[in-house]
């Protein structure tokens, strides 16, 4: 999954740090650089997670797909629910 997060993110996994975090109306993903100076990390895990709100928005889940080699759970019901969920970075 490593390889397949570094190529679908654009930034290295072992170079950064994901939190899902759930809420009462949906969750957050907060993602980092482990090491603050790092900018091209925060680079890229900016321009990722911008682009993930829009795919997201569009009903696209390949990037997760692509990452974990299966089907998340919750793109099922991410599809089912759009017209309710509001992605945004």
């Amino acid at each position: 999954m490593m390889k397949l997060g570094d190529s679908g993110m654009r930034f290295a996994q072992d170079k950064t740090t994901h939190h899902f975090i759930l809420l009462k109306d949906g969750g957050a993903i907060l993602v980092s650089a482990n090491d603050p100076k790092d900018e091209t990390s925060r680079d890229h895990i900016r321009m990722h997670l911008s682009h993930v709100a829009e795919m997201f928005s569009q009903r696209n889940f390949n990037i997760p797909m692509f990452v974990h080699d299966i089907t998340p759970p919750g793109v099922p019901t991410m599809q089912r629910l759009h017209n309710e969920i509001h992605y945004e970075y």
